[in-house]
């Protein structure tokens, strides 16, 4: 995992050991002169601190969000950085929100949060999953395997289709050695088709699959 990542992680960490009743308005994102990353209220005692020491998560400019928010500067001037923010957060491989880790993200709106995802795209940052329309479906099906990001292919026996998530994921953790930190099974439209992919990634594409309503694998998870 890239160091941006493990860094994201930490601060993941973080606000969900101690951010759930912070409103992220309030938390400024700081970084020392090691370079270290640290959360805190963003209240009048820091202020000076943050815009002397933030630096940024992966290249963005948190000192230009910060004004963001602050209403000084336009959603335009930060996309790019919130961009970084957003591959950040999608390369931790974790859980995260809108609301609760990405500062300001409270206050964007669904057309700003889909222009960030789709900067982070485009300049490269986070994989390209086309999501391939097929009638009856709210979606669509996901192609992992074109956006480069499947690491294993395993055929679940028949047997276990209809077990639970920890069921099935357990067997197939097995047949790979054990379970891999960050990743999850993405339950796929061919029957008894599973792949190894990143959470991070799995997590921002909606998409149809195996646990579709009527598809092989429609069980409760």
């Amino acid at each position: 995992m890239k160091n941006g990542a493990v860094q994201t992680g930490k601060i993941l960490d973080v606000l969900e050991a101690g951010g759930r009743n912070l409103n992220p308005r309030r938390i400024a994102v700081l970084q020392d002169t090691t370079g270290s990353l640290h959360i805190a209220h963003n209240t009048a005692e820091n202020v000076h601190r943050f815009e002397t020491l933030a630096k940024g998560i992966g290249g963005a400019n948190i000192k230009d969000i910060s004004k963001f928010i602050e209403g000084s500067k336009k959603f335009e001037d930060v996309l790019g950085d919130y961009a970084k923010i957003y591959k950040e957060a999608v390369e931790s491989n974790k859980p995260w929100s809108w609301d609760d880790t990405i500062p300001g993200g409270d206050s964007l709106s669904a057309s700003q949060r889909r222009k960030i995802k789709e900067m982070a795209i485009g300049k490269g940052h986070i994989p390209d999953v086309k999501v391939h329309k097929s009638d009856g479906m709210r979606y669509g099906f996901a192609d992992f395997a074109e956006a480069g990001v499947v690491e294993e292919t395993v055929d679940l026996p028949e047997s276990l289709w209809k077990l639970s998530d920890k069921e099935q994921f357990r067997w197939l953790d097995k047949k790979i050695g054990g379970t891999r930190s960050g990743r999850t099974w993405h339950h796929t439209e061919t029957p008894g088709k599973m792949e190894l992919i990143p959470f991070g990634i799995h997590n921002i594409t909606p998409h149809n699959g195996g646990r579709t309503t009527g598809m092989w694998a429609d069980a409760p998870r």
